[in-house]
């Protein structure tokens, strides 16, 4: 800039601070009982429509089945079951993210996908201490982008 030329609108907001890469972390957002819930998109292997999973006697109640994908077995959880919610409408068969948490594949089955999502650090709020008892131990956070509020799980579930 020349010693004597006025500021620009982007000068002057350069030099505020402003403009500068904000860092941005990425979710998959699903829903689960009409509410948003996210996980650290990292951990999402993919996304497969829910069918016919092979049911095992004696697992926990989460576990909904093993899913064989393509050769491979992977254990579903059913996150309504896990969170304590009442169980989905019969007439909807949800969906299943596959996760990958650290070479070991986990199915979550979920209501519905909403999107992959950008944010910025400064949206995300940390969990309150209140929410690492037993019931809420898997919450990570929160995602506050105006009206919309995103839980954060850890995928570690």
């Amino acid at each position: 800039m020349n010693p004597g030329a006025a500021p620009t609108p982007r000068s002057e907001a350069r030099a505020r601070g402003e403009g500068r890469e904000s860092i941005h972390q990425r979710f998959m957002t699903f829903f689960l009982n009409d509410r948003a819930y996210g996980l650290a998109l990292e951990h999402v292997a993919e996304i497969t429509p829910f069918r016919e999973l092979n049911k095992l006697p004696h697992m926990p109640r989460s576990v909904e089945g093993i899913l064989d994908l393509r050769g491979r077995v992977v254990p579903v959880m059913n996150l309504r079951v896990r969170m304590s919610m009442p169980p989905l409408d019969p007439s909807k068969t949800g969906t299943i993210l596959v996760l990958d948490l650290a070479g070991t594949a986990m199915g979550l089955l979920v209501d519905a996908v909403d999107a992959v999502v950008s944010v910025p650090e400064g949206d995300i709020v940390p969990a309150s201490p209140l929410l690492a008892g037993l019931d809420g131990a898997w919450v990570e956070g929160f995602i506050v982008q105006g009206e919309r509020v995103v839980t954060l799980l850890d995928a570690a579930l």
